[in-house]
């Protein structure tokens, strides 16, 4: 039997329906239809959150999966940069032991050349000297051998003069004449030796290399010359 010894209120939903009754002792007592009610709303409720999460699940996971393809295309550009880097690098650290070894050769070649430089130096300045020695040599060979020419000139005027004068007070005498000869020899002599003509007295003695004899013709050298009836030995 029912307990008919206490009253009970009705109670609303937010709806406006009678969901739940409640006694005067303060006991609930939900309506079964309301019950399933409140499940089927609680499970719509469960079902659109569980959608809503799963939309942002699919969101979230679509911007992860663009995500690492940004970054795994991110990472292949660096690396595609690292290999431009290390392959320039490679080509700087080559074009480095070039520019060494280049520098090493113009060192070597900048040695030898200075090296060269110095020898030839040397050799130009002991070429001087030796031109200069022989420059001053042949000087006092020239002037030695002209104060002999000269000398040898004048005793040969001399003797001629000698000569000539006891020819004069000594006529036909075979002494004087040899001596005559050997003065005549000696002036040829020194004509060749020193490539002049020698005038002794009136009588010309002509080197070899610049005059010759034939017959009654004589031919003299190039470096001589004539003006009408002057003739210029040289």
């Amino acid at each position: 039997m029912p307990d008919t010894t206490k009253g009970a209120a009705l109670l609303l939903n937010e709806a406006g329906n009678i969901d739940r009754a409640r006694t005067t002792d303060g006991t609930v007592y939900y309506i079964e239809s309301t019950l399933a009610m409140d499940a089927a709303e609680a499970a719509q409720t469960a079902a659109a959150n569980a959608n809503t999460a799963a939309d942002r699940a699919e969101k979230g996971e679509t911007s992860r999966v663009s995500a690492e393809n940004a970054r795994a295309a991110a990472e292949n550009a660096r690396a595609a940069a690292e290999s431009k880097r290390a392959e320039a690098e490679a080509g700087r650290v080559q074009a480095e032991s070039e520019r060494a070894n280049a520098e090493r050769k113009r060192v070597s070649n900048e040695g030898s050349r200075t090296s060269a430089e110095s020898t030839r130096v040397q050799e130009h300045k002991t070429r001087g000297e030796q031109v200069a020695a022989a420059t001053s040599n042949a000087s006092q060979s020239a002037v030695s051998a002209n104060a002999a020419a000269a000398l040898a000139n004048d005793a040969a005027a001399y003797a001629r003069m000698v000569a000539s004068s006891l020819q004069q007070s000594v006529v036909g005498d075979e002494r004087i004449a040899e001596m005559s000869a050997q003065i005549d020899m000696l002036a040829s002599m020194l004509a060749d030796s020193t490539g002049k003509f020698i005038v002794i007295n009136e009588t010309i003695y002509a080197p070899s290399s610049k005059a010759s004899v034939s017959g009654s013709t004589i031919t003299l050298a190039s470096t001589c010359s004539a003006s009408g009836t002057t003739i210029y030995l040289a």
